[in-house]
Formats: C-alpha cells, structure tokens, sequence
C-alpha cells in the first residue's frame, strides 16, 4: 500500500493549512515540542499574512466586479426602455399625424419602424447616441421634440449607462491584478508546506515515531494523506505528492 501526502489543491485549503502549522506549532513548542525548522516556521507564518490578505482582497474585487456589472445591466437596461419609449412614441406620432415615415430614420430605424432584435450592450449605447443627435436633426427639420420621453431624460439615461458601461473593465482589472496577486503566492506556500512536511517526517523519524503516529501528528498540523489500495504482500511506502490545481468553478 502506498500512503502519500495530499497536498493543498485550492487556495482556501492552503490558507487553512498555514494557520494550523503555525497554531499547533506555537502550542507544540509550549510544550518543549519543535518538529519545524525556524526559518520555514517563519516563512509559513509571513506566507499565511499574505495569503489571508491576498484572498481578502480577491474576495473584494470579486464582489466590487459583481457590482459594478450589475449596476451596468441595471443602466443598459434603463437606456433601452427610454430608447423604446421613444421609438414607440415617434411610431405613434407618424400614425396620429399622418407624417412622412421616413421621419423615424432619424431616430435609428428604418422606415418599416421595425426594431432590432437580438442587440447587445454596446449597441443600445449607440443607439442612445442614434436617438439622441437625431431628435436634434429632425428638430432642425421642423419637427417636433420628443416629448415621452424628452430628450432630457434619454440623455440622464444614457449618461448613466455610459458611465456604468465603462466601469466594468476597470472592475475586471482589478480583480485580474487580485487573482495574479493570489497566483503568485501558491508556488511559495507549496513549497514551504512541503518544507514542513519533510522536516516534520525527519524530525518524527528521529524520534522513533512509527508511520501511523507519523501521520497522525502530521494530520493535527492539517494535513492530509491518501493511500493506495495494495495486496498484503505489498510495503508500505510513503510519497510526497505534487499539488494539483482544483479546476476552476465556472
């Protein structure tokens, strides 16, 4: 049977395996007990600071992003009710007036009045923009402003779902920057978790430990093993296995 060292595969169980090494360390050494060198007992506790505060503020980025495009759904969405408020309103006015329908090119459409499907975010801002410089034109032309909505009230709509449009890539920097920030840390907690492990193994054979204590003091420091199913004949050896990345959710 073969017995191997799971290492950490997700940054929340990393982070969780840091501060029970420097716990139990610190009570271990009340006690007279020190399986860990100083310098990489010192490397975990500066390791377990960083890596808290880089998932913090990965944990605020993500919720600063999930905000901010919500706020510009929310505003998108806003435009294209105004934008169709409008449309409908110049389709009614043409029908009540009996006016040109050439006079709803203005505003975006084709003569048909007909609007698009299928259109994204990006689009009903130009849109916003269509509606906007063309009420303006066909003022010029001797028609009448829009009334519902007014032009003033497209262009606070528009304004905000600009505004909100343009918040989200510098959201999505910053989040980027908070996970590169967490991705740099993981070659250095894995390696100091693999320190520790191999000093607690050096330190616990020395003291005559067997395999099953071994591990059972290693499992109080957080962490875990796994083990190969074997036939009876096999020995039992132990391994130190690389950390594999979970997939990522999503």
């Amino acid at each position: 049977m073969s017995i191997s060292y799971e290492a950490p595969r997700s940054d929340a169980r990393r982070l969780q395996t840091l501060a029970q090494v420097v716990t139990v360390a610190a009570q271990d050494a009340l006690e007279g007990r020190a399986y860990i060198r100083q310098d990489v007992l010192a490397a975990a506790t500066t390791l377990q600071g960083q890596m808290e505060e880089a998932l913090d503020a990965l944990s605020e980025k993500l919720a600063a992003r999930m905000q901010t495009v919500a706020a510009k759904d929310q505003a998108i969405q806003q435009l294209e009710w105004h934008i169709r408020d409008a449309w409908e309103s110049i389709r009614r006015r043409i029908r009540r007036q009996g006016l040109a329908a050439s006079l709803i090119v203005y505003y975006g459409l084709n003569e048909s009045g007909e609007a698009p499907t299928g259109i994204s975010q990006s689009s009903w801002l130009s849109y916003g923009q269509d509606v906007l410089a063309g009420d303006n034109e066909a003022f010029a032309a001797g028609f009448e402003r829009l009334r519902e909505p007014n032009q003033e009230e497209i262009q606070l709509a528009y304004d905000a779902a600009h505004r909100a449009y343009n918040a989200v890539p510098m959201a999505d920097r910053a989040y980027d920057l908070a996970q590169a920030a967490v991705a740099a840390l993981r070659p250095q907690v894995d390696q100091t978790l693999s320190d520790v492990v191999r000093d607690m193994r050096y330190n616990l054979s020395i003291a005559r430990q067997d395999k099953e204590s071994e591990r059972r003091v290693m499992r109080s420091y957080g962490f875990t093993f796994s083990s190969d199913t074997a036939t009876p004949e096999e020995t039992v050896t132990e391994t130190l296995a690389e950390p594999q990345e979970e997939a990522p959710a999503g």
